[in-house]
């Protein structure tokens, strides 16, 4: 049996973003695997009720670190002087960081495995402040540096890995994000479709946050267009965007585009209610212009919705090429003259094996056996 724990002080209380997500899938498939391992979950003590069902499997075991996971400095505080001392106190050698970050100070006698998933700040600084660039460019080094092993996300996240840093080609390991398709995990369609007053097959439908990657604007645009062309009843629903100022702003832009009864925003949205969504959609668009992933069109596609989405960054990779695209991710009229073609064929199978679960729990377990080994 080996030992290794997982960095869990990251994950916000009631935030589940796509990077929550994906942990919490990995988790699952650490569960479904038959490998004698030990894993402590190193947590806040506001989210042991998140992690506290993988306990019933004797392999897993909570170590509740006393901070709240919405106070970000006392999260990096605790990862970067209390971490090691917590994985020696219970003599733990390796340590698996799923966001990103390290430690940068107190690593102790430790060895990491980091998981990168992009490097936007590179692509777009402008999206960032001098200080969000900055303290990303340290970070990036540290765990360029001090990783044991790096993984990857996707091919396109470790070639942009190698084209920005000195890293050895050999410490950088690929495996795609799990992605969890259940079928039965489902709400009454028409139930859905009443709630947002849809019928089926006559929406747009999107999954996304307000990060300006995410090319939401160039939708609105493209409904402006279908609005001029004659197309008033089409509607464009988006399910994801939380609140704050960000919204109000979107709302406003919406409103300013006179396109006010043709978008609805769901906000956040539970899994039964979006798959509901994704099968009951005309076509399901995704405009993001960079992704490390990218899960929201491999979910769609399995539930049987048409899918037009970019060439840009991973989405290709980890869409296999299987669905269809614009050349120009922020062309409104391409858009608008993509979605009106809904007799276009989009047969492509993505084989889902590949984000399977206990696939790629699997393939972590192998890249920390290979660090245990070392």
């Amino acid at each position: 049996m080996f030992t290794f724990a997982i960095d869990l002080l990251w994950v916000r209380y009631g935030k589940i973003g796509g990077g929550v997500a994906v942990i919490l899938n990995l988790l699952d498939g650490f569960m479904s695997l038959t490998d004698d391992f030990k894993s402590y979950l190193v947590i806040t003590k506001d989210n042991q009720r998140l992690f506290k069902k993988y306990t019933k499997d004797k392999r897993f075991e909570l170590i509740v670190v006393d901070i709240n996971s919405d106070n970000r400095k006392s999260t990096v505080i605790a990862q970067n002087l209390k971490l090691a001392k917590i994985l020696s106190d219970n003599n733990i050698k390796i340590c698996l960081e799923p966001d990103n970050y390290m430690p940068l100070i107190s690593r102790g006698n430790v060895k990491y495995v980091t998981i990168i998933h992009d490097l936007q700040a590179l692509h777009f600084p402008d999206y960032f402040s001098k200080a969000k660039m900055l303290w990303q460019k340290i970070n990036w080094i540290n765990v360029f540096n001090h990783s044991k092993r790096i993984v990857a996300i996707s091919e396109f996240t470790k070639k942009d890995i190698l084209h920005y840093f000195k890293v050895s080609e050999e410490k950088i390991d690929i495996i795609f994000d799990p992605v969890v398709i259940d079928t039965n995990d489902m709400t009454d369609e028409d139930d859905a479709l009443k709630k947002y007053n849809l019928s089926e097959k006559n929406f747009y439908y999107t999954v996304s946050s307000m990060e300006k990657n995410k090319n939401l604007v160039t939708l609105l645009d493209m409904m402006s267009i279908l609005k001029e062309r004659g197309y008033p009843e089409k509607k464009l629903v988006i399910s994801g965007v939380g609140k704050g100022k960000s919204i109000n702003d979107f709302s406003r832009l919406v409103e300013e585009k006179g396109i006010t009864n043709n978008v609805i925003l769901t906000g956040f949205v539970d899994n039964a209610t979006r798959n509901a969504l994704y099968k009951a959609c005309e076509v399901f668009l995704f405009p993001s212009i960079f992704e490390g992933f990218g899960m929201p069109p491999i979910e769609a596609r399995y539930f049987g919705a048409k899918v037009i989405t970019t060439r840009e960054s991973s989405i290709p990779e980890v869409t296999q090429n299987a669905v269809l695209y614009v050349n120009d991710p922020l062309d409104a009229k391409e858009w608008a003259e993509r979605v009106l073609k809904t007799a276009e064929k989009d047969d492509g199978i993505i084989d889902l094996n590949k984000y399977n679960i206990s696939v790629i729990a699997k393939q972590y377990l192998e890249v920390i056996k290979k660090v245990n080994a070392n």
